[in-house]
């Protein structure tokens, strides 16, 4: 089952869990609570969550986990020997989408802690969130002190 998005995707538009950012012209995850996890290890791990990276440390092959509905796999973000959009590039840093990306490229967004892989399907091409460094929001802090605002009395003590 292959993601499908709309070739002309409107700011805010919600597709397959995603929904497009305009300011930037790529996909982000949809629920902002669901964080992605990162693993460094020589075996994949278990339990895995779609959107996880992992990078394995015994043949630095970095792969992402993907469910499609029916099941989840660990698929390669580049296949070995595979290029960048510039040379061996495996991921883009910056603050703008690279230009003339290639299936499977990487970027991260600099001024918004995103990582994407540029996606295509069978009628388009886009930028698609894999995770995003920035976590849910926490709990509201204590109510600070409440002043009544009203008529000012002024007093004056005379000691003699």
């Amino acid at each position: 089952m292959a993601l499908e998005f709309s070739s002309t995707p409107s700011d805010g538009d919600i597709e397959n869990g995603y929904i497009y950012d305009a300011s930037i012209g790529a996909w982000k995850k949809y629920n902002p609570s669901q964080k992605a996890d990162i693993f460094i290890s020589g075996s994949a791990p278990t339990p895995a969550s779609d959107g996880d990276i992992w990078f394995n440390s015994n043949n630095a092959i970095t792969s992402i986990y993907y469910e499609d509905g029916d099941s989840g796999q660990w698929i390669e973000l580049l296949e070995r020997g595979d290029k960048g959009p510039v040379g061996d590039v495996i991921a883009n840093i910056s603050s703008t989408a690279p230009t003339a990306p290639s299936a499977g490229a990487v970027w991260y967004d600099e001024d918004d802690g995103r990582v994407y892989f540029y996606y295509e399907d069978e009628d388009s091409s886009q930028w698609v969130e894999l995770f995003s460094a920035v976590g849910p929001t926490g709990p509201a802090g204590p109510a600070g002190s409440t002043f009544t605002t009203g008529k000012a009395i002024a007093m004056s003590i005379v000691f003699g």
